[in-house]
């Protein structure tokens, strides 16, 4: 599948309770604060589709002025539900391409989210499609369709090993502070504009 022009956005901030899974976690106010800071960056019209986890639609409300579409194709990678004070490290050694136990199959998530750009790109038809996400998954969509990555911790994610079926002729990464509202997101076709909140 090859993707036209598309934006990319990380859910915000959320705040993080313990005992509660973090799929359920709702943005925090400083989660809000920097949502509400890219507000008025994207097209009146946009496309807008947004993973069922709380502080990813919330992200896309907040950012957008409207209600997403919600798609559970969208959701962060599956793992264990319960605190981890590994997380971190599990998700370096997850990114790395190794199997961390509990964990969805990398290539489960590069298949269902794939699947999931390709149907909303058909759905948003000449408005710009916005996708709101989640870092872990987003990240290791991204690396498969570069083709190949090197992650921290030294070890390569290659999509031609890893059953990608997905592709981007170009992608081009911006990384532009949430504090910025003035600087543009202008992918042009074929490539997709990341910003992370």
């Amino acid at each position: 599948m090859t993707f036209g022009a598309f934006t990319l956005l990380r859910h915000a901030m959320p705040q993080q309770v313990p005992d509660e899974d973090p799929s359920t976690w709702r943005l925090g106010p400083e989660g809000v604060a920097a949502a509400r800071k890219l507000s008025g960056l994207l097209s009146e019209n946009p496309y807008v589709v947004a993973s069922a986890e709380p502080k990813a639609s919330a992200t896309a409300l907040l950012v957008t002025g409207r209600d997403p579409a919600l798609d559970l194709r969208l959701v962060e990678a599956r793992r264990p539900s319960r605190w981890n004070s590994e997380h971190r490290s599990d998700a370096r050694r997850y990114l790395s391409g190794e199997d961390v136990h509990g964990w969805e199959a990398q290539s489960d998530v590069l298949r269902r989210i794939g699947e999931s750009l390709d149907d909303h790109q058909s759905r948003a038809g000449s408005r710009q499609l916005v996708v709101v996400g989640h870092g872990i998954s987003a990240s290791l969509w991204i690396a498969a369709t570069l083709g190949s990555t090197r992650f921290a911790g030294g070890s390569r994610c290659d999509s031609r090993t890893r059953g990608r079926s997905t592709c981007l002729p170009c992608v081009r990464i911006e990384s532009t502070p949430a504090c910025d509202p003035h600087t543009p997101l202008t992918p042009s076709d074929g490539e997709v504009a990341l910003r992370a909140t």
